[in-house]
């Protein structure tokens, strides 16, 4: 099994205060450590270690840790890994389906990030949200526990796609489908602006002074714009010269409507494709739902 950690900085007394760490010495820490690793980790595993494991410029020192601990390690250069003369940054693998890329500190893209892959990161001692399917595996954001693979995908199970995921490929799709999807698209348009009405006339609260109102106001008040366009462009296709089949370039052209370039746009997109390749349209509100999870 592969597990991942980073940020232990055994040996290094300062880290104590830096993160508030609920140790009263260096050494209560390294051993709390120590036996944390031990109890998860196997002899047989391996540990990805993802920077700043030991303080120091002597390598005896960090061996003398990495002796103590289960497993086979691969050890990346941090930040503070002085003895690791020779280490390399990053760590990238292809894990049962997944593609996991391992380097120290957080990145905006990474190597197949368009295809959704992972990018386990430290550094950063739980101070950095992650992007997309990204996770902060330092001991600080983890319970001073390294990570499993198989937990990680339970927690990248609940994480957004990527931002620049690309969207799958469709080969083609039936005027027919394109139809049913326009009509699901207007329904929930229309949807969205009864809930708007609704809103704005029957909610308690002064609409200069309250907030959350404002806000989703404002909320319903792009999607509906986005919903809109969407339609539009779906409306455009089935009323025009094409007929009975629509190849890969002419969808493109269709989710490339106005405001399919922002995060709900994008989300919308997305649900779409899906839509487009089962050939049936959402229930309703699936569609806003989708928008709204950005």
């Amino acid at each position: 099994m592969y597990f991942f950690t980073a940020d232990e900085h055994y040996g290094h007394a300062n880290i104590l205060n830096h993160c508030k760490r609920p140790y009263r010495s260096v050494e209560e820490m390294d051993a709390a450590l120590i036996q944390l690793h031990n109890s998860v980790v196997g002899e047989n595993d391996t540990v990805v270690h993802a920077g700043d494991f030991c303080f120091g410029k002597k390598r005896d020192i960090a061996e003398g840790y990495l002796k103590q601990l289960n497993g086979n390690h691969i050890v990346l250069k941090g930040s503070h890994d002085y003895w690791l003369k020779d280490g390399h940054e990053i760590w990238e693998k292809k894990i049962e389906d997944e593609y996991v890329v391992v380097c120290h500190y957080a990145m905006r893209v990474w190597p197949r990030s368009h295809f959704n892959s992972w990018q386990l990161y430290g550094h950063s001692h739980c101070r950095l949200e992650p992007l997309g399917k990204q996770w902060d595996v330092g001991v600080d954001n983890n319970e001073f526990t390294p990570v499993s693979f198989q937990k990680l995908k339970t927690i990248m199970a609940g994480m957004a796609d990527n931002s620049n995921l690309l969207m799958p490929e469709i080969e083609s799709v039936t005027d027919e489908v394109i139809e049913v999807i326009e009509e699901a698209i207007l329904n929930e348009a229309e949807r969205v602006s009864r809930d708007y009405r609704f809103e704005y006339c029957h909610l308690c609260g002064n609409l200069r002074t309250d907030s959350r109102k404002l806000y989703e106001l404002a909320r319903m008040n792009r999607n509906y714009d986005i919903l809109m366009n969407a339609w539009q462009s779906f409306g455009l296709s089935s009323n025009g010269s094409l007929h009975n089949l629509l190849i890969s370039d002419s969808i493109r052209d269709i989710l490339n409507f106005t405001g399919a370039e922002t995060p709900r746009g994008k989300a919308l997109c997305k649900f779409l494709v899906k839509c487009l390749q089962n050939g049936t349209p959402p229930e309703p509100r699936e569609m806003e739902k989708a928008m709204n999870s950005t």
